[in-house]
């Protein structure tokens, strides 16, 4: 399932079902720094950062300025009507003094943020191509100093016309009763993941009823929350090694914690096309940052079979099956007619053996007219009692014992050493 954020599809009533059962099926009190995005343009240092679709007229409205020219970087002249574009120069005439105007998204200075600002942010982000200081500013959507998948999501939702680009203003308090579904929409809105996804992962790293990690009353870190279990590494005291990563991460409230970890799992892997949960584990990719194969964190081979089947139940548990999904379906070339699963056996017993064919006879003696005793999974291991065990109907016959401890013989040469 793609867990890209597509407005049109994913709705807050579809999370609000999905938490409806759990410990974040209600509201909770939050305060928290926000910063102010209702302003048209900003001025900081030599640059005046520009809301997208304002004009220059608008932007020295903003920023208190009357007398004032706009010209391009090669000096000509800019009408005062005409959208703010990235790279033109904002000169005060009263102070002679230029500003370079930032318009984030409108990566390539054309005024608009469009399906070629897109393409360069994607190819920066994934350092294919290079783009100059005042290019890298304007591919900083969220001006955190980089260029990430948070600022990729972002133009791509833009340009579809589901969210506006905004810049930020001054700082705020956040003091307010907040719906986690509504914090859940926020972090989707911000990261560029989908809610229902956001939702599922946080279900799966706390659980239904939550635990230590978002109480924020765990000894030693009351007030921090860690969602998604960010740095809670395996084995012990994992919920404290998860909360001291969220006391150096700042997030010491439920809402920060929600949208931050979304943010940073966006940049973990959508950010290099890995947009499901089954690329999250095994990364089948070919991206030019990562390539191949290595940026995974599963080694299970059968996890996503029953990845897909907790899944499912998750869903169905929360009647969201009958909601539009997005799924993404690769197709693999040149791939085997079948393979063998995983064996727990003691391979280094060498009379453990596993079977390579399908539907193969188990016999009460040598021979194919001796009685059966079942057919052979492909894959399953059994000891090999003796590997020569007589000759017959053109086949050399070994007796074995299954798991469950019944003897008998088969063909050895569907036999395979572990």
């Amino acid at each position: 399932m793609e867990m890209s954020y597509n407005p049109s599809a994913h709705t807050k009533a579809g999370v609000q079902s999905i938490l409806s059962n759990t410990f974040m099926s209600g509201s909770v009190s939050i305060s928290a720094t926000v910063e102010d995005t209702s302003v048209k343009a900003k001025q900081d240092g030599g640059y005046i950062y520009v809301t997208p679709e304002t004009t220059n007229e608008q932007v020295a409205s903003a920023i208190q300025m009357t007398n004032f020219q706009v010209k391009t970087s090669s000096n000509k002249s800019v009408p005062n009507n005409a959208k703010a574009a990235t790279g033109n120069i904002f000169v005060n005439k009263t102070y002679n003094t230029e500003y370079t105007i930032i318009v984030p998204g409108d990566v390539n200075g054309d005024g608009e943020v469009k399906s070629a600002d897109f393409a360069m942010v994607r190819a920066a982000m994934l350092k294919q191509t290079a783009l100059n200081n005042v290019q890298k500013k304007a591919a900083d959507i969220n001006g955190d100093g980089e260029i990430k998948a948070t600022d990729f999501a972002r133009v791509r939702s833009h340009m579809l016309r589901e969210t506006l680009i905004t810049i930020k203003g001054n700082t705020t308090t956040l003091n307010s009763n907040m719906s986690y579904a509504d914090i859940i929409m926020k972090a989707a809105e911000e990261s560029g993941i989908s809610p229902y996804s956001i939702a599922i992962k946080i279900i799966q790293e706390v659980g239904s009823k939550g635990s230590g990690s978002v109480s924020g009353i765990y000894p030693g870190y009351q007030g921090y929350y860690n969602f998604y279990n960010w740095g809670a590494t395996d084995g012990n005291n994992a919920i404290e090694k998860g909360l001291i990563y969220a006391k150096e991460m700042g997030w010491n409230n439920q809402y920060t914690a929600i949208v931050e970890g979304a943010k940073k799992l966006a940049d973990s892997y959508v950010s290099v096309g890995q947009n499901t949960a089954y690329f999250y584990k095994f990364d089948c990719v070919d991206d030019v940052s990562t390539g191949l194969y290595w940026h995974q964190y599963m080694t299970n081979v059968q996890d996503p079979s029953s990845q897909a089947s907790s899944l499912y139940n998750t869903y169905a548990k929360n009647n969201i099956l009958d909601i539009s999904l997005n799924f993404v379906i690769p197709v693999f070339n040149d791939m085997p007619s079948s393979c063998l699963l995983p064996t727990t056996i003691n391979t280094s017993n060498p009379n453990s053996y596993y079977i390579n064919g399908t539907g193969v006879r188990f016999r009460s003696g040598p021979s194919t007219t001796s009685g059966s005793l079942g057919t052979f999974s492909l894959g399953e291991t059994v000891t090999v009692l003796n590997l020569n065990a007589g000759n017959s109907n053109g086949y050399t016959w070994a007796e074995v014992k299954r798991q469950n401890g019944q003897t008998g013989y088969i063909a050895n040469c569907y036999l395979t050493k572990c």
